[in-house]
């Protein structure tokens, strides 16, 4: 069991270094595109990432932002497979049929003592 496990974990700590050497080369090739601005030099801030759950969505395309949230909203139908009703009511029962048999049994004790 402890071979198994530490194989695995060479593993990992192998393709996180293989990783962390892909996004190293890829970060020395955009400095490379992008030299540094010089001390006295402007530079132009990066467009702020976008929060909008349909920003960069072709999707969405040129809707205003009511149809935006309204097509972010739309719910879809479920579709049931055969039998699944008769599952969820007997679900249903299972649940909730002890939780009324106790509630069912506190009236009954109520009604019995105090009436």
């Amino acid at each position: 069991m402890w071979d198994k496990t530490k194989r695995a974990m060479d593993t990992m700590r192998e393709k996180n270094r293989q990783y962390l050497e892909e996004q190293k080369k890829k970060g020395e090739a955009v400095r490379d595109k992008d030299p540094q601005p010089e001390p006295g030099e402007a530079r132009i801030p990066e467009a702020p990432s976008c929060e909008d759950p349909s920003c960069g969505d072709p999707s969405f395309g040129d809707l205003t932002p009511d149809e935006k949230a309204a097509a972010f909203h739309e719910e879809e139908k479920l579709k049931l497979e055969k039998g699944d009703l008769p599952a969820m009511i007997l679900s249903a029962l299972m649940v909730f049929g002890p939780v009324f048999l106790v509630l069912g049994a506190i009236v009954a004790l109520a009604w019995i003592f105090l009436h």
